[in-house]
């Protein structure tokens, strides 16, 4: 096989096809030289990366002897065979077959693309070739625009509640990850809804979610792309609180709630709480990198979803000292002290 220096496809396409020789034709691809036809049958629109399929090269002995010879197929990158060039042994007035797996790899565009074949053989001796040129189609979806990354200011919290995760994504115990949009996934019925607001023990600006429930149990979370700053410590911190069951419904035995940097979970925690239970971890160990951070929900080890309507408050990172928390007694002086000075 010959492969051609990848350029931009249009380019690429007029080099190839104004390289091509021995009365090359490109729809139909038929070419005939020095008793020799070579065809490439039409080809479908290819319409995915990495889709493998045949390409055909017939040869044809028009002449009155024997041709003799080898077939070498020419893609332009990053279209690719695993085969190299076959060899023809072809009496007259005979036909044959030649067949390569070709694949369009990942980068392809949407574009027009050749296929080379050249038959190479003798004739009386010298040397000839017959080359016929396919041109075939690329349909391809554009890729999604990169999501720029989350970026984390030097000092103080990010609410994750109040920032839109770039993927939200649910994964069955019994199949792949995919992504969904909406807040509620319409097969699993999975659910995962940030800028809400939860009273659990003190209202908090909140994630809700529900672990997927029809169809089967898995995990259900919403990821985002985090560029973290040079500075330490940073903090990760949420409260934590499944739902109130009704009269008429099923006891939850709890959730488990897992945070995961780069797919790695780094804390996990299953409660049935339904008043708030704070959980911190550090991430220092991330600081000035750009990090895939996951937050998910799962129905825990007995794969029971009952009433697991889980609430995540105020789900923070931190960079920097924390403020500590005011004492309860202190809080309470400066209260006093405040509404004695207001009358």
């Amino acid at each position: 096989m010959t492969t051609f220096t990848r350029l931009l496809p249009t380019l690429g396409l007029l080099a190839l096809l104004a390289a091509a020789t021995s009365a090359p034709a490109f729809s139909p691809a038929i070419a005939e030289a020095y008793g020799l036809r070579v065809e490439i049958p039409e080809l479908a629109i290819w319409t995915a990366a990495d889709e493998a399929r045949p390409v055909v090269v017939r040869l044809t002995n028009t002449s009155a002897e024997p041709r003799t010879g080898t077939v070498a197929l020419g893609l332009l990158e990053p279209f690719s065979t695993p085969g190299g060039d076959q060899p023809f042994d072809l009496p007259a007035g005979q036909s044959v077959d030649l067949s390569w797996p070709v694949t369009p790899g990942a980068g392809v565009y949407t574009a027009l693309y050749p296929v080379h074949a050249t038959a190479s053989f003798a004739v009386a001796r010298a040397a000839r070739q017959t080359h016929a040129v396919l041109v075939t189609e690329v349909q391809v979806p554009p890729p999604p625009a990169a999501t720029p990354a989350v970026i984390v200011a030097d000092q103080g919290p990010l609410n994750l509640a109040m920032v839109m995760p770039q993927r939200v994504l649910v994964t069955p115990d019994n199949g792949a990850e995919r992504e969904f949009v909406g807040g509620n996934d319409a097969t699993t019925r999975a659910d995962f809804r940030p800028r809400q607001n939860s009273d659990r023990g003190g209202q908090r600006q909140s994630i809700v979610g529900h672990p997927p429930w029809t169809g089967g149990t898995g995990s259900v979370a919403g990821e985002w792309r985090i560029l973290l700053p040079q500075i330490t410590p940073i903090t990760f911190t949420t409260g934590l609180a499944i739902r109130d069951s009704g009269p008429n419904e099923g006891v939850s035995d709890g959730v488990t709630f897992r945070l995961r940097v780069d797919g790695e979970p780094v804390l996990e925690h299953h409660t049935d709480s339904k008043v708030w239970v704070d959980l911190e971890q550090d991430l220092s160990a991330y600081a000035g990198r750009e990090i895939a951070l996951r937050l998910e929900l799962d129905p825990g080890p007995e794969r029971n979803t009952s009433s697991d309507s889980a609430h995540l408050g105020a789900p923070q990172i931190f960079v920097g000292p924390r403020p500590q928390a005011e004492p309860a007694e202190a809080k309470g002086a400066r209260a006093a002290s405040a509404l004695v000075a207001a009358r």
